[in-house]
């Protein structure tokens, strides 16, 4: 950035522009070249907290817990229905989702829509709104593959469509997966 700035300012003293337009847009520059400094700094400082407090380290192992929990992803999406009316507990990384469908096709004003995924494999589990506001302001801005969560769900047998072909649970508690 501070290349640049240096071109602008020599181009224009070698074509002999000095008029506001060209020391505005220095003066835009530097403040873009300050905001972005002050974001590197901020980044730097973020990753430095990341490393003392250990969460970097702790990736692989969230990473693990994942990838051998039982029941599966691949096992809740094969056969649903053995595990309705059942508390289970999830283990996955949590987006938020759009995705309102079969028992849950109106519940868009009631519930937030969690995706829980795992490599290509990902359930939906529905939170109902009322106390779990804090959940909706984690997951919004959360990129893929999401946060880790555990998540405990029930798959409710009155909510369960049999055309449906992958497990679509009532979300009871969560947390994050440290």
């Amino acid at each position: 950035m501070k290349k640049i700035l240096t071109m602008i300012l020599i181009l224009g003293f070698m074509t002999g522009c000095n008029n506001s337009k060209f020391q505005q847009q220095i003066a835009s520059l530097r403040s873009e070249n300050e905001y972005l400094q002050n974001e590197i700094t901020k980044l730097k400082v973020e990753n430095e907290k990341l490393k003392e407090n250990g969460s970097v380290g702790d990736l692989s192992r969230i990473k693990k817990l994942i990838e051998n929990q039982n029941p599966s992803l691949l096992m809740l999406n094969a056969t649903p229905i053995d595990y309705s009316d059942k508390k289970i507990v999830i283990l996955a990384y949590a987006t938020l989702s759009d995705y309102y469908n079969y028992e849950y096709k109106n519940a868009v004003v009631s519930h937030y829509s969690v995706q829980l995924t795992e490599g290509l494999k990902s359930v939906h589990v529905y939170f109902r709104k009322k106390g779990n506001e804090n959940l909706f302001k984690m997951l919004g801005p959360a990129k893929y593959p999401g946060i880790p969560l555990k998540v405990e769900s029930i798959l409710l047998y009155e909510r369960w469509d049999y055309d449906q072909g992958s497990y679509l649970g009532e979300g009871l508690n969560w947390s994050l997966l440290e």
